[in-house]
């Protein structure tokens, strides 16, 4: 904490306090999850807060490939804001930033991209503050990623679920009581999504690897809740348990999903 006057008043790291946050009491099935909650000393009305944050990723989402996105601050007081990418020069990415062009600067064997913006300030003017929540819209200002199509997206997430579509008993014999007289697919299917959509409930924490892989179908049977690829492994495999076949389709809800690097399929079935 940077005072007007200079002065530097430092917040130690063994004041932060470990919290596990509300949501584990009704979902156990995220124990792992931790927040960290720490309290700025001295803070007051026009001092400067400098911090670092450090990502360690322990467990590859992906093994073999990564990907990125990052958003520059808008409207609010920032002096620079520095991004800077370092890769393996022999290694493809596929960029994508449509507002500003990094500097590119190459080693022996690295890569680095380079993206610096000064002295953004807030914008007060309420029409401008539109255009801008409409080029908000359009996606981060950065994004990249090692993967070459959404054919080898569709693998790497095929064998994330694939073991969590296990039809066991429990799933079986759920299947069939709901069934139980419908003459088609399409009645069998509307029953078993009837009984999946309002009946387990919707927890959600992204965490680690888990953000991508469901967990078992019987799993979510049992603990009746779960989010969303939760929510379609168990359809799925009570379908399958019918002899119903289903696909899962990616779909980021929280923008357009064209806004993406890779070239969108020409049709999904």
């Amino acid at each position: 904490m940077r005072k007007p006057d200079g002065q530097v008043v430092v917040t130690p790291e063994s004041t932060a306090q470990d919290f596990a946050p509300d949501v584990l009491k009704e979902a156990p099935m995220y124990s792992d999850y931790r927040q960290r909650h720490i309290s700025v000393v001295a803070l007051r009305p026009g001092d400067t807060l400098e911090y670092r944050t450090v990502t360690r990723t322990l467990t590859p989402l992906a093994p073999g490939n990564f990907w990125y996105e990052h958003t520059f601050p808008k409207g609010i007081v920032v002096h620079e804001d520095r991004l800077e990418i370092d890769v393996p020069k022999s290694r493809e990415v596929k960029l994508k930033t449509p507002k500003r062009q990094p500097e590119i600067h190459e080693t022996a064997d690295r890569r680095i991209y380079t993206w610096s913006v000064n002295d953004i300030e807030p914008d007060r003017d309420k029409e401008k503050d539109k255009d801008r929540d409409e080029d908000e819209d359009a996606g981060p200002d950065v994004q990249l990623t090692t993967f070459t199509s959404w054919q080898q997206v569709a693998q790497w997430y095929a064998k994330l679920q694939g073991e969590r579509m296990t039809v066991d008993d429990s799933v079986r014999k759920k299947a069939d009581e709901l069934t139980k007289g419908a003459d088609t697919p399409t009645e069998k299917a509307r029953r078993l999504y009837d009984f999946v959509a309002p009946n387990i409930r919707y927890v959600s924490i992204s965490l680690g690897v888990g953000r991508y892989q469901p967990h078992s179908a019987s799993d979510v049977l049992q603990n009746g809740y779960g989010d969303c690829k939760d929510k379609h492994t168990l359809f799925s495999a009570m379908l399958r348990a019918e002899g119903i076949q289903s696909y899962p389709v990616l779909i980021n809800s929280s923008r357009n999903w064209m806004w993406t690097f890779l070239r969108p399929p020409s049709s999904i079935t």
